[in-house]
């Protein structure tokens, strides 16, 4: 109680806040992972999550990841260390299905101000569909020019394939009298996502002199539904 001079006694509640540190805080970031990939294809590069604490003291935590379906295709490492640290979030999708998949990345300190701090980072891993191998080639008409007293050079055609496992295929040079002109090699072999090369090569030797033409039909004979892809050649 108080009581001013000459007047009454008057009851005054004081309320005191003793600071204790606790506003020290464990940080983690970001706070959620997204990776992408395609069935039967290369894992998705590594994602970086930063961990420190709010006041830049250092304490030693635990990075430890789980999935929800999947199995074990979720990795951090390392699996403890000190801020500030790294832990580097990597995934494994070879054995997965096309389908959205979940896990986390928890990491969790000893005691700040007898607290156990603890962070969660969500990520996700979302698996394309794979594309079968597919041909990829440009059609752009191909037109050698006869030099004299000697054969043109060769051209280069890349025989591509956009899908997944390899694509074995074919190159067939109509009308077969075209004997001037060669396509080689055949059968060939375009690794998944890659490329190979077929070699279009135009010979003069014992040609009249006209214009001559043919074309390559390159074949999938991997996959049934694809559709040849035709280039036409003209020999002048």
């Amino acid at each position: 109680d108080f009581t001013p001079l000459g007047g009454t006694p008057t009851q005054v509640t004081v309320n005191v806040s003793v600071g204790s540190g606790s506003g020290v805080q464990l940080v983690v970031q970001p706070a959620a992972l997204s990776f992408q990939t395609t069935a039967g294809g290369s894992n998705p590069g590594s994602q970086n999550v930063i961990v420190s604490t709010s006041d830049g003291s250092a304490v030693n935590w635990t990075a430890t990841a789980a999935t929800t379906s999947g199995g074990n295709w979720l990795l951090a490492q390392p699996a403890s260390g000190s801020t500030p640290g790294t832990v580097f979030v990597s995934v494994n999708a070879a054995s997965l299905a096309a389908g959205t998949y979940q896990g986390t990345v928890t990491v969790s300190t000893g005691t700040i101000n007898s607290l156990q701090a603890k962070q969660t980072v969500s990520v996700s891993l979302t698996v394309a569909p794979s594309q079968p191998p597919t041909l990829s080639v440009s059609t752009a008409p191909i037109t050698f020019n006869s030099l004299a007293g000697s054969n043109p050079a060769p051209r280069i055609v890349l025989v591509g394939n956009l899908g997944s496992p390899s694509l074995n295929w074919s190159a067939a040079v109509t009308p077969v009298t075209s004997t001037w002109l060669t396509a080689a090699p055949t059968p060939g072999n375009s690794p998944a996502g890659g490329f190979s090369p077929l070699t279009l090569t135009a010979n003069s030797t014992s040609l009249p002199a006209g214009t001559y033409s043919a074309t390559v039909t390159i074949t999938n004979n991997t996959t049934s539904s694809d559709t040849p892809k035709v280039i036409n050649v003209t020999f002048i």
